[in-house]
């Protein structure tokens, strides 16, 4: 599986979850709109040691509020996000998904909240 594969199962699941709906997901890196606009960023952290059928590899969505707003909100998406992770345990050909820990937030140079849902994989070749 090729990172881009990994990034369109992500995002199919985030949309048969209405998780996605009004935001725009982006790949790899944010890259800032408008001040309404809502983001979600899917990137890949890395991996560990691959095997013969699996690779175990991380990845981590950030959830972006618009400017000045929808902090509540997204909070709970994230908190949903992450309970449908441990729920599901997969994603497409991501036989394993687990998160990593709890969620991290921060602000950006934009008054911007950005919560953060790490997670590992086991992706099946």
């Amino acid at each position: 599986m090729k990172p881009s594969d990994i990034y369109s199962e992500i995002t199919a699941w985030l949309e048969v979850n209405h998780f996605s709906d009004g935001f725009d997901v982006q790949y790899r890196f944010w890259k800032d709109g408008q001040q309404l606009d809502k983001f979600i960023v899917i990137q890949r952290m890395g991996g560990g040691k691959p095997e013969e059928a699996l690779i175990r590899d991380s990845y981590r969505m950030l959830l972006i509020s618009e400017v000045d707003g929808g902090q509540s909100a997204l909070e709970d998406l994230a908190f949903s996000i992450r309970e449908a992770l441990i729920r599901d345990h997969k994603i497409g050909c991501m036989t394993y998904v687990e998160p990593i820990g709890g969620i991290n937030q921060s602000m950006s140079d934009r008054n911007r909240l950005v919560l953060e849902i790490n997670f590992n994989t086991i992706i099946s070749r």
